[in-house]
């Protein structure tokens, strides 16, 4: 069954992934937000999959938003001078306001985190002189009006807060230097990590102890991914380079492992945390056999083992000598319990498409290749559906189907979809909106 459009936006996608757990498919709906630009406001929709329903739940001014748990409860969070905080209902398909932050003398609220407690962790800027502005970390306790300074960088920024789960550290990352004062609230992504123990406030500086594996004498850290307890933390150091990933062991204090792609200059990506001591992720590969330069390659990596084994072998059967095949880095998406994997794909003499596999990490992988043409798209569609994300019950999956706006060679118009596991479309109704700009979507569950 061909499913309806269901929104209609400008195509530029941000997406967020699975978390841990596995849930009733029915307890669980997408959220998806973005501009409409004839009104200059930001349109939210929630999706409920199972009552095949889609219904507007707000409209603000901008989209400053984030989909964030605060003590194991999905919230929305809105960012436009202060900082409103919407409970999400997922069951009802409703928001309601819990609370309103307003800050006096702070900027806007950057990467928002919140411990089992409740207390808020954020970046902001600080005016410090005439046009002289210093992003640093804040933290601001339940029932508090009033936030703690943190952490200052004094040689340059501190930005971009991640509690660990078991809310014992907070890593974040620095920019050195006088120009680097403005700050990067947009999402620099990237810097000099630092993990800071909450408990005794002692903060270990991660530079000097990568150095001896970066390509360069200042890494770029990028991605920093928190083991499910906490312990370990998986980033990547030079995000086009031969440094690779790091798993770095906050209890010990030290670097456990250092991954590698095999291919000089070949892009390697932290993907999702299986357990505590298993990693999965993607590098670039050779395949000289097949004729092919490069192959984007899922891989899992055990710390008790101190190994990786490479997952999807399958994928190689799918090419010949003159093709390519790529797994896109960004739409490269895992179930919550890690053993399911979906991912755009394009597949010489096939087109493009999605690739869901089944069972990878039991060795019994089970992959069904769904083309372009068999999956729901955009009847104007001549380009891939991109950004495929899990539900966390793992199964339902988010994606959109793009084309370009007559007239226009930069501008794609997206229509965003749900299918089930087994490719079957999922219908909920007409076009809700003929909205235009920027669409981000995520899953939530109610508890």
């Amino acid at each position: 069954m061909r499913p309806h459009v269901i929104l209609s936006l400008f195509f530029i996608v941000v997406l967020s992934g699975c978390t841990p757990g596995r849930i009733a498919p029915e307890h669980e709906v997408l959220i998806a937000w973005g501009k409409q630009e004839p009104h200059d406001e930001c349109l939210v929709w929630m999706v409920d999959p199972a009552q095949e329903v889609a219904e507007q739940v707000l409209n603000v001014e901008t989209c400053g938003l984030k989909v964030a748990d605060i003590n194991n409860t999905p919230h929305l969070i809105y960012r436009s001078g202060q900082m409103t905080i919407y409970t999400i209902h997922a069951a009802e398909r409703r928001l309601s306001v819990k609370e309103v932050i307003a800050l006096d003398g702070i900027g806007a609220i950057g990467s928002p985190q919140w411990d089992k407690e409740g207390t808020l962790y954020f970046s902001s800027t600080v005016e410090e002189g005439e046009r002289i502005f210093r992003e640093q970390l804040f933290r601001l306790k339940p029932g508090s009006e009033t936030a703690e300074p943190l952490i200052r960088n004094d040689q340059g920024i501190a930005s971009g807060p991640l509690i660990s789960p078991d809310g014992r550290h907070l890593v974040y990352w620095t920019f050195d230097g006088e120009y680097n004062l403005s700050g990067c609230l947009t999402g620099c992504g990237y810097g000099a990590y630092h993990v800071f123990d909450l408990e005794s406030n002692h903060d270990i500086a991660l530079l000097p102890l990568v150095k001896q594996y970066g390509a360069s004498d200042h890494p770029y850290h990028n991605k920093a991914l928190w083991s499910p307890t906490g312990q370990f933390l998986a980033f990547q150091i030079d995000v086009i380079g031969i440094g690779g990933i790091i798993i770095f062991d906050v209890l010990k204090a030290e670097i456990v492992a250092h991954l590698q792609s095999e291919v000089n200059w070949g892009r390697m990506e932290v993907a999702h945390w299986v357990a505590d001591t298993e990693l999965v992720y993607m590098a670039e590969r050779r395949s000289t056999e097949l004729g092919i330069t490069f192959l984007n390659q899922p891989y899992s990596y055990s710390l008790e083992s101190q190994s990786s084994r490479e997952l999807l072998p399958n994928l190689l059967t799918w090419s010949d000598k003159s093709g390519y095949i790529s797994i896109s880095f960004y739409d490269f998406n895992v179930t919550a319990n890690g053993t399911d994997m979906v991912s755009a794909i394009s597949v010489p003499g096939e087109g493009a498409g999605l690739l869901i596999a089944e069972d990878v990490l039991e060795g019994s992988e089970s992959s069904t290749f769904y083309s372009e043409e068999e999956l729901p798209h955009s009847a104007l569609s001549a380009r891939s559906p991109p950004n495929a994300v899990w539900s966390h019950s793992g199964k339902w999956i988010a994606y959109i189907s793009s084309y370009p706006l007559a007239g226009n060679d930069h501008q794609f118009l997206a229509e965003l979809y749900i299918i089930d596991r087994t490719g079957e479309a999922i219908a909920y109704g007409e076009r809700i909106t003929d909205s235009v700009g920027t669409l981000w979507y995520t899953w939530v569950q109610s508890r």
